[in-house]
C-alpha cells in the first residue's frame, strides 16, 4: 500500500462519492477505483459499500479509515517542515463547536491573524452531541468545544470515554439572565432570584434538545413557571429579541467576560443568586490524535475569553 492510497480512502469516506473524491484529488476516477481495490485486496475486506445514495464505509473499512486519518494528519504536520515555494503546504485546522455563539468572533480573528498564509481551516457548529461525536472519534476534527450544565457533566464524560474521546475543561460559568433595556430589571446592580423571572418570557439559545427535559429552563425548574418560552438556534436572533422586548435570555457565561467582548450594547448579564446549577465549557479530542501547535494556539485564545 502507498500512503497516497490512504488519503484517497479518507477523501471518499468524507465526500461519500468516488467521482467527487476524484475531482477533489485531481485524479481520474478509474485510477482512484484501482487504488482502492489494491488496498482492499491487501487487507482482505471491502472498504466501501456502494449504493444508490452514495458510498459509505463498511464496518471494517470505517475502523481502518480512522487510522488512515491519523496517518494523513501526521504526514501533513511532517510536510510543513519541508516544502518548496512552488507548492506551499497549507496550514490545517479543523474545529467544531456545539451550539456555540461566543466562539464566532474568536474564529474570525484567528483567520484574520493568518490571512496571507495558505490555509485549510474549517469551523463548524453542530446542534447535537450525537452529530459531533463521530467526527471527533474518527479524527475528522482536531478538537471540538462543548458546554454542558453540571447536572449532566458526568454522564457526558462517560459517554465520551466510551468513544475513546478525552475531555479537557476550559472554564466554569454560572447560569445568568440576559437582560435588555426593555426589561424593568435592566438597572439592577445585584444578582437576581429565579422567582423574579416568572413574569417574563424566557429565551433560550441552542437547538431543540434531544431530550426536552434537558432544556435549560426545565433544568432550572423554570419551565412551568415563566410566562412562555422561546427557543432559537441563531445567536443574532437571540440577542435581537432581548434587545427589543422585555424577554429574558438564559445562558452560561461570566458577566465580566461578556461585557469585555462588547458584542451587544445595551444588554447585561445578571447572575442568578439562588441557582444551584452551573455550566462548564471544555474541549474534546480523539485519544489517538495529538493536538497540533495551531490547535493549541486557538485553544489558548478561547481561554483568554474568560
Amino acid at each position: 500500500m502507498k500512503i497516497e492510497q490512504f488519503f484517497y480512502a479518507v477523501e471518499i469516506a468524507d465526500t461519500g462519492s468516488f467521482s467527487q473524491a476524484a475531482r477533489n484529488l485531481y485524479v481520474s476516477q478509474p485510477n482512484l477505483s484501482h487504488a482502492i481495490k489494491q488496498i482492499e485486496r491487501e487487507l482482505g475486506f471491502p472498504l466501501f459499500i456502494r449504493s444508490a445514495t452514495g458510498v459509505i464505509p463498511t464496518a471494517e473499512g470505517s475502523a481502518v479509515i480512522d487510522h488512515f486519518r491519523i496517518i494523513k494528519r501526521e504526514y501533513e504536520q511532517v510536510a510543513q517542515f519541508h516544502h518548496t515555494p512552488d507548492y506551499p503546504v497549507r496550514l490545517s485546522l479543523r474545529v467544531a463547536t456545539l451550539n456555540s455563539n461566543w466562539t464566532t468572533q474568536v474564529f474570525a480573528n484567528f483567520v484574520r491573524r493568518y490571512e496571507g498564509i495558505p490555509l485549510n481551516f474549517s469551523f463548524r457548529n453542530y446542534a447535537y452531541l450525537s452529530d459531533l461525536l463521530p467526527l471527533v472519534e474518527s479524527c475528522q476534527v482536531d478538537f471540538a468545544v462543548i458546554g454542558t450544565v453540571s447536572t449532566y457533566l458526568k454522564n457526558i464524560q462517560r459517554r465520551l470515554n466510551d468513544h475513546a474521546i478525552d475531555y479537557y475543561p476550559i472554564c466554569d460559568a454560572p447560569i445568568c439572565a440576559v437582560i435588555g433595556k426593555q426589561n424593568p430589571l435592566y438597572d439592577r446592580t445585584d444578582s437576581l432570584s429565579m422567582g423574579e423571572l416568572y413574569p417574563f418570557t424566557v429565551v433560550e439559545y441552542g437547538s431543540a434538545a434531544e431530550d426536552p427535559g434537558h432544556c435549560l429552563p426545565h433544568v432550572l425548574g423554570l419551565g412551568n413557571r415563566v410566562n412562555g418560552e422561546v427557543k432559537v438556534n441563531y445567536s443574532n436572533l437571540f440577542y435581537s429579541i432581548i434587545q427589543n422586548t422585555s424577554a429574558v435570555g438564559l445562558i452560561a457565561d461570566l458577566p465580566e467576560a461578556f461585557q469585555s467582548r462588547k458584542s451587544w450594547p445595551d444588554i447585561r448579564l445578571l447572575r442568578l443568586a439562588d441557582c444551584n446549577v452551573s455550566a462548564q465549557y471544555g474541549y474534546i479530542k480523539s485519544r489517538r490524535l495529538p493536538l497540533t501547535d495551531i490547535a493549541a494556539e486557538l485553544l489558548e485564545t478561547f481561554q483568554h475569553l474568560f
